[in-house]
């Protein structure tokens, strides 16, 4: 029987973004589940700043203070140093539960004491090819082009999650990449996100002349393509602002004000406001107050908050270029608008502007989509891993 589970993250969760709001989320379906959670991380968990952005959790027992806190190792979101560093503290963790899961994987299956290896498995969250092999033209910072060089240099992501132990993806892209990329064979079984929705409806009153982008502010969501499709989209709608609302990295900084110097070649800088670091309930206003969530960002899997807009009666336009959001959650067009480059793009959000203000486009024929993300059916999907590791 499973009563002790210990979660391995290495990105700091303690604050907005889709990754720690997924981890969240874990530890609240295995609180429900009865479940104690003992967790690994470099970072301190800020309990306060957790129920602030997503709602509170409980943790039994935290590993953090090997004798480096503090220092923080930020080359890359899944820092092989860092997993080096944290040896000891896992193999202290995995001795105290009965099971692990590690968000992502690599490295630390090689440290796993002997005869506790049917306690590891991972749930992988992030694609295998980073947004720099992907997309060597995005805006980088000076700081970031010389830490990506670093990282190229030492090799850092020739690490890969164990073959030997079960992984669990977010769902078919992520699983289709770890195939294609790595030559692994992730489990039949998708731990999809939960979506919190209780808290989004759909008011037709409250919606504003207003665009949203909403997730971190960092270069590989390609704002800089929403932001053209933005201008060119509300052309003949000049009442229409456009808000980017989401949680703030470490180069989020120098990118709005490049994003900000775009906005002002376009002559949209006055239109457009910019949201660091909210709390969910922002989110969830924003997106009730939004007519059309733009997502263009490409070779990442599943968008949580494309399905928060889609039970806040927002229209969903996203990229359909590598994009998961668009042949997995939206189902190639079933449940939303897509665009193959900055000029469809524009074209779609002024037809959909359009027709939203004729009611002859009614957002509620999508709200459907969003039952599948359902806190009830990811408790489901949260039962069957946990069977298929050992709980009766």
């Amino acid at each position: 029987m499973i009563k002790k589970v210990g979660i391995v993250a290495m990105p700091d969760i303690s604050t907005g973004g889709g990754f720690p709001k997924v981890v969240r989320d874990l530890i609240v379906g295995l609180n429900e589940l009865g479940k104690k959670v003992y967790f690994l991380s470099p970072f301190k968990l800020d309990l306060d700043k957790i129920a602030k952005f997503y709602g509170p959790i409980k943790v039994t027992k935290e590993y953090n203070n090997y004798p480096i806190q503090g220092i923080r190792l930020k080359f890359y979101r899944e820092n092989i140093i860092a997993r080096k560093l944290i040896k000891k503290r896992f193999q202290k963790l995995i001795k105290e539960v009965d099971l692990v899961i590690d968000m992502d994987g690599k490295v630390l299956h090689n440290y796993i004491p002997q005869g506790y290896g049917d306690k590891y498995i991972i749930w992988r969250v992030s694609p295998a090819k980073s947004d720099l092999d992907k997309f060597s033209n995005l805006h980088r910072s000076t700081k970031r082009k010389i830490k990506d060089l670093i990282i190229r240099a030492i090799d850092i992501k020739k690490h890969i999650p164990s073959k030997n132990h079960n992984i669990y993806t977010l769902d078919n892209y992520t699983a289709d990449e770890l195939i294609g990329y790595w030559n692994l064979n992730p489990s039949k079984i998708h731990l999809y996100p939960e979506v919190l929705t209780d808290n989004l409806n759909y008011i037709p009153s409250r919606k504003k002349k207003q665009i949203v982008v909403s997730g971190r502010i960092i270069m590989c969501k390609r704002l800089d393509d929403s932001i053209r499709i933005f201008a060119k989209g509300t052309k003949a709608f000049p009442d229409y602002k456009l808000i980017i609302i989401g949680g703030a990295g470490n180069d989020s900084d120098d990118y709005i004000e490049h994003l900000k110097q775009l906005a002002k070649e376009l002559g949209v800088d006055s239109k457009i406001k910019f949201v660091k670091n909210p709390s969910y309930e922002e989110i969830q206003n924003t997106l009730m107050d939004s007519k059309v969530i733009i997502d263009s960002e490409q070779g990442e899997s599943t968008t949580i908050t494309t399905i928060e807009a889609l039970a806040a009666g927002t229209i969903a336009l996203v990229s359909t270029k590598d994009n998961g959001t668009w042949w997995e959650m939206l189902e190639g067009g079933k449940w939303g608008f897509g665009f193959d480059d900055v000029e469809e793009g524009g074209k779609k959000l002024a037809e959909i502007i359009v027709r939203l203000e004729t009611k002859e486009l009614d957002p509620r024929i999508f709200i459907p989509r969003v039952r599948f993300y359902s806190h009830k059916n990811f408790l489901k999907r949260l039962r069957s891993i946990l069977k298929d590791n050992g709980e009766i």
